[in-house]
């Protein structure tokens, strides 16, 4: 049969009689009368299983919501009582310390000892006292201290031992005057001035005013250096004078002498069953503050996995098939907790009861079974008498229907436009169709083709990319396969062609023809690149706009027109990108696209009063500096202001502070020249220079900041008619304090105006 042949019309195709398949007259009888018993018996068992099912299942979250909740409570009581424990510990260290009139650092040290630290209370860092003194008693404080040491050391009397820090002329000091156990990070804590820090000096004025323990927030213990991979927390209660009357705040602050407190790591006072990976826990996330927050992370452990800082609480074990949390907001001693309990999968496993629907399921099957069973037998009977009309039916169809594919594909591959071409493995020929030759330019098809034409017009980027290709597929397979290719035709004309590989083995499996097509798609590249562009500028004036408006505030005048923009620019973009040419030529678009006209004295000397608190913040002077010319002369409003905010934007990003900033408006006839000039900061100058030379060898690709305002500024030029330049040269003259001529960036936009 010649697959050339002209296509039957398709009246002459015998299609009237549609093949119905047997299965479809079969699913009938099921709703049938046929099927009546079956039917009254699921309707009738069906009810049951699924008020079993709900009345189970509601009864089985009730259990583990249950064991969920006592869990959780488990879980705050432990923390509690640790924190208790301590408590009740300072409790003990105040009475000793009032007790006594002074307490020396031998007595502490024999205290403190007593306790038994490691084996009673692990975790806890140190257990201090805090002296509040006012400035003129910082002194008398501190050579006692440096006396009291230097006797217990035998060191000179001119050798001081315990020094201020940090140093600074403070009204009162908080100092640590007596830290235990002795090692080596607690003796750097003595001379500690705990006003200076923010956090600590809250706590301890919330203790002082309260007669309270009071502990801190998330904090760096001073015994790790202030850093932050072992969180910590610091408890006080607050010391008094004998005999001084407490009542109000005032009376508790002047009668106030100082402090006890227990610094300790918050994953060592955790209970240990907490840190043995056989304990079954839930996902805990313990933090300081009002709400969540990964900065105040104390502890979080994650199924198997337990983590004390916030870089570790990033694990994602497996979800549980059950969704349990509580959210709990605790107040201990003062300050505000927030204590996140979670339901995990070895939890789930672990604890939790989990359903059992093994009956449920088997009886399910077995009904689904018998009604199918029933109703497969009355769908055989049926099938038994149409099968063999139906098999007729079909073949006479498919064979109409395969003679209209022929005819279809015949057609479809003479107005395909595909480069056919073959490449005879056994001989080294090769064919190539007439398309092909047209396709790179040749003027008529040549005698005697060979494969190394094909190779030839390869771009040099993807022709070891196509042998390592074309080897593969000849050895290994598979024998069908595509891939994208860059050519160059003879004329030099880039070509982005998809290429379809087919190979024909033989009998033993050897290839021995390559058959392939090739598909022009350098058109649809060009548009995807223009796209991609496109969006690049999109992503960049958008969200310049959106930061204009975010400190529009500063300057409520602008705040309508902005809007307004931030309209147009959108609505500008969304038009754009559906269509690319018409953003290359501004004269296609859309009426709603087009802004009014504005003077362009005016409109430059708005966006200088916009950008100068910025070029202010950044030590910047902005020199707006127009030429006598006509007030008539306007500017498409939105392009325009769209081009100097890009322009003014990319200035305070690169101008070195100090400097001026100079934008200059000079009128030629009917043409303007925008020329802005700075000078470039000495860390922007080498990568500004750099940026500049990669965007002239690769205009196309813009990978930086620098590169993407540039191309954003060529971009608006065009939009208004005008032409972009710029150039980075060394600038006239030195100053006294410079050692080289400072490096200037100039930027220019010639554009035509309307008037």
């Amino acid at each position: 049969m010649p697959v050339n042949s002209e296509p039957s019309s398709p009246a002459a195709l015998n299609l009237s009689l549609p093949i119905q398949p047997a299965s479809g007259h079969g699913w009938r009888l099921w709703f049938s009368r046929h099927n009546w018993l079956t039917w009254l018996g699921l309707c009738f068992i069906l009810p049951l299983v699924i008020y079993y099912w709900q009345h189970y299942s509601d009864h089985l979250r009730q259990q583990q919501q249950a064991v969920f909740q006592q869990h959780a409570d488990r879980i705050e009581q432990e923390l509690q009582q640790r924190l208790k424990h301590i408590e009740l510990l300072l409790g003990a260290n105040a009475a000793y310390v009032s007790s006594s009139e002074y307490v020396s650092q031998a007595e502490w040290q024999h205290y403190v000892e007593s306790l038994k630290l490691q084996q009673l209370y692990p975790g806890i860092q140190a257990l201090g006292v805090v002296s509040y003194r006012r400035a003129v008693e910082l002194p008398v404080l501190l050579g006692q201290l440096n006396l009291e040491l230097q006797r217990r050391q035998e060191l000179a009397q001119s050798a001081a031992t315990v020094t201020l820090h940090p140093a600074g002329d403070r009204s009162h000091y908080a100092i640590v005057s007596h830290i235990q156990p002795a090692t080596a990070q607690n003796r750097k804590v003595l001379g500690y001035d705990m006003l200076t820090n923010p956090l600590r000096t809250q706590t301890a004025m919330r203790a002082a005013s309260l007669n309270q323990p009071a502990i801190t927030a998330k904090v760096a213990l001073q015994q790790d250096g202030g850093r932050t991979e072992q969180p910590g927390l610091v408890l006080m209660l607050p010391l008094y004078h004998h005999n001084a009357p407490l009542t109000t705040a005032e009376q508790k602050q002047a009668a106030l002498l100082g402090f006890v407190y227990a610094a300790f790591r918050v994953r060592e006072i955790l209970p240990a069953a907490w840190h043995d990976s056989a304990t079954v826990l839930p996902d805990i996330q313990w933090s300081s503050g009002l709400e969540e927050d990964s900065s105040q992370l104390l502890f979080a452990s994650r199924s198997e996995h337990v983590v004390a800082s916030p870089s570790a609480s990033t694990a994602d074990p497996k979800s549980p098939s059950v969704a349990l949390q509580q959210h709990r907001h605790l107040d201990w001693y003062g300050q505000p907790f927030v204590l996140h309990i979670q339901n995990n999968q070895l939890f789930e496993r672990t604890w939790l009861p989990l359903a059992e629907y093994e009956l449920v399921l088997l009886a399910s099957a077995a009904l689904v079974l018998l009604f199918l069973l029933l109703s497969h037998l009355n769908l055989r009977r049926y099938q038994a008498e149409c099968h063999s009309s139906q098999l007729q039916q079909h073949v006479q169809q498919q064979r109409q229907l395969l003679l209209l594919d022929e005819q279809r594909q015949s057609l479809a591959l003479k107005a395909s436009q595909l480069a056919w071409f073959e490449f005879d493995l056994r001989t080294g020929g090769a064919f190539y169709a007439d398309i092909w030759w047209r396709m790179f330019d040749f003027a008529a098809p040549q005698l005697n083709p060979e494969p190394q034409q094909l190779f030839d017009l390869l771009h040099p980027s993807a022709l070891a990319l196509f042998r390592q290709d074309l080897q593969r597929l000849l050895a290994h397979g598979p024998d069908q396969d595509q891939q994208h290719y860059r050519f160059v035709s003879r004329q030099g004309r880039q070509l982005y062609c998809l290429v379809h590989f087919y190979v024909v083995r033989a009998a033993e499996g050897d290839a021995i023809r390559l058959c392939c097509t090739m598909q022009d798609q350098t058109l649809q590249q060009q548009q995807t690149e223009q796209r991609r562009q496109l969006a690049v500028l999109c992503q960049l004036d958008l969200s310049q706009a959106l930061s204009l408006q975010s400190v529009v505030t500063l300057t409520t005048d602008f705040e309508p027109f902005l809007q307004q923009h931030w309209r147009w620019l959108l609505q500008f973009y969304c038009a754009a990108l559906a269509d690319t040419d018409a953003a290359q030529h501004p004269t296609t678009t859309s009426q709603p696209l087009q802004p009014p006209l504005e003077q362009i004295i005016q409109l430059i000397a708005d966006v200088v009063q916009l950008y100068q608190p910025q070029a202010s913040a950044n030590n910047l002077q902005l020199i707006w500096q127009p030429q006598s010319i006509s007030e008539l002369l306007k500017l498409d409003r939105h392009r325009g202001w769209q081009m100097a905010c890009g322009l003014l934007e990319l200035a305070c990003a690169l101008a070195k502070p100090g400097t001026a900033v100079t934008l200059e408006l000079l009128p030629f006839q009917t043409r303007l020249t925008f020329r802005l000039q700075l000078q470039l900061s000495d860390a922007a100058a080498p990568q500004c220079a750099q940026d500049l030379a990669a965007l002239a060898l690769h205009p196309l690709q813009a990978t930086t900041i620098l590169q993407q305002r540039l191309q954003a500024a060529r971009f608006w030029a065009a939009q208004l008619g005008g032409e972009f330049s710029y150039q980075q040269a060394l600038a006239q003259g030195l100053t006294p304090d410079q050692q080289s001529p400072p490096q200037q960036l100039s930027l220019q936009l010639q554009f035509p105006t309307a008037g």
